[in-house]
């Protein structure tokens, strides 16, 4: 039997049409006209003193003045913009006609630590994990398309550096900030997803990577994949999918497997939301003859037979490539793992439905 204590896992899975599952924790109140125009001079005249005229190559990411800034053709089409962090708010500005003017403004507050300081002179900081960067702005590509997107960090809610996502809409004249957005790890882009992130903070009593897919420049969220370990012994996920009822749970069990001790099992139940719950499937996970992997110098003991267990799930459970998971799986690198899917000798016993989703052939 794989060692590990009895593990209780439960992945959370919400299949949503349109809507987003991560909001920002405070939708800030609408900028006043009065507001915008003190802005716009106050802004103007600041690039005017950065910047000028003069056309720098490529994107610019620096700090002037105390203020953070990035400029450059940002979303590669052709124009001259310029972000800037105004007094607790976020300046989009474009170069024409001989000078700067305001596209949008957004009530944004960027978070960063200017070069020179440290953490010790942001009190107001010392709470926030991961520790703010020396910049608040980050352009990375998030959908494939080849235009990067603009991050730029923020504080989250006082204990979380968060993660704004600005994109450049195919059509639109202004970029949009989406309302989704990524909490204490950076947004990246996955197999043809986009995954962002939320936790319970410093005592990491739970996790959640939530996956998107981008429809028409927007992200639609597919699902949520929560991981609880508010109790070590008792870690969990759960799955509840769109359109199915209940919700299942999928647990790891220490019983042994017909004697086998290369084996390990996940029992699975499907409960309604009302403390009813009835089994779903039993799941018997181990190697096909001849194709257990050798043990790994720097993983003694580790065939990642776990591991590439979970993947199977998560493609099954999720209707997912498991190269969308993430970069690991259980401090394994995912890409080291998915090979060993197909090593893997399933066993599925339960309803009709259960042996049908999960006893599937996995495509290489």
């Amino acid at each position: 039997m794989y060692s590990r204590a009895w593990i209780q896992l439960a992945c959370w899975l919400t299949l949503v049409t349109g809507g987003h599952a991560q909001w920002f924790p405070q939708k800030a109140p609408p900028i006043s006209s009065e507001e915008r125009e003190r802005v716009e001079l106050q802004v103007r005249k600041f690039l005017g003193k950065a910047l000028g005229a003069k056309t720098a190559e490529g994107i610019q990411t620096r700090e002037f003045e105390s203020r953070a800034m990035v400029s450059g053709d940002l979303f590669a089409d052709g124009r001259r913009l310029a972000v800037v962090e105004s007094q607790g708010a976020l300046a989009l500005e474009v170069w024409e006609k001989g000078d700067w003017h305001l596209l949008e403004l957004w009530n944004l507050d960027p978070v960063w630590i200017p070069a020179g300081k440290t953490l010790a002179d942001f009190p107001e900081y010392s709470h926030i994990v991961p520790e703010p960067p020396s910049t608040p702005f980050q352009m990375q590509d998030l959908d494939g398309d080849g235009v990067p997107e603009l991050i730029v960090t923020f504080n989250d809610d006082g204990y979380r550096l968060g993660y704004a996502i600005i994109k450049q809409v195919r059509g639109e004249a202004v970029p949009t900030l989406l309302d989704v957005y990524s909490s204490r790890t950076p947004p990246q882009f996955l197999a043809g997803r986009l995954l962002t992130y939320r936790d319970s903070g410093r005592k990491a009593w739970w996790g959640e990577t939530e996956y998107w897919q981008w429809e028409r420049g927007l992200p639609r969220h597919l699902a949520t994949w929560h991981d609880d370990c508010f109790n070590p012994d008792r870690r969990y996920w759960e799955v509840s999918c769109e359109g199915s009822p209940g919700t299942l749970r999928i647990a790891e069990s220490e019983e042994d497997q017909e004697g086998e001790e290369d084996e390990t099992r996940f029992v699975i139940t499907r409960s309604d939301g009302k403390d009813s719950e009835e089994m779903y499937a039993v799941v018997d996970f181990g190697w096909k003859p001849g194709q257990a992997p050798k043990v790994q110098a720097e993983r003694p003991g580790e065939p990642l037979l776990y591991e590439a267990a979970q993947l199977y799930l998560f493609e099954k459970l999720l209707r997912m490539p498991a190269a969308a998971f993430d970069k690991e799986v259980n401090g394994a690198p995912v890409d080291e793992v998915i090979p060993l899917i197909k090593r893997l000798q399933v066993r599925v016993k339960g309803e009709p439905e259960a042996v049908q989703k999960l006893a599937a052939p996995v495509k290489p």
